[in-house]
């Protein structure tokens, strides 16, 4: 299942970076991903006399769908002056922003 999740970067994935954490608290930068998920395992549970089923999901992969720089969209051919792209894509590729998407997980889409 593929879907498309929206994460606001904020000084939580800065690292220790002041000025990337200085740059997330004046600007509101939203990093769009289309992210892939794999059904894991199903658990059946009984209770209070039903059976309920519950489906794990794995995080497979994520692509970077879109960047955003207070609400408008980063044109690849026109990035802002002063926008620390090459930090912001080592975000969205850390364990930090897999560890957010996981926690989203695909639920809202089931």
């Amino acid at each position: 299942m593929k879907i498309q999740v929206t994460i606001a970067l904020n000084s939580d994935f800065a690292n220790g970076n002041q000025a990337i954490a200085d740059y997330f608290q004046d600007h509101a930068v939203d990093a769009t991903v289309e992210a892939e998920w794999v059904p894991e395992t199903d658990e059946q549970f009984d209770q209070h006399g039903g059976s309920y089923v519950t489906r794990y999901w794995r995080l497979c992969e994520w692509t970077l769908v879109e960047l955003s720089l207070d609400g408008k969209r980063i044109e690849a051919d026109a990035v802002p002056t002063g926008f620390p792209m090459q930090e912001v894509l080592s975000i969205v590729d850390s364990r930090a922003f897999r560890d957010d998407l996981e926690r989203i997980g695909p639920g809202a889409e089931l």
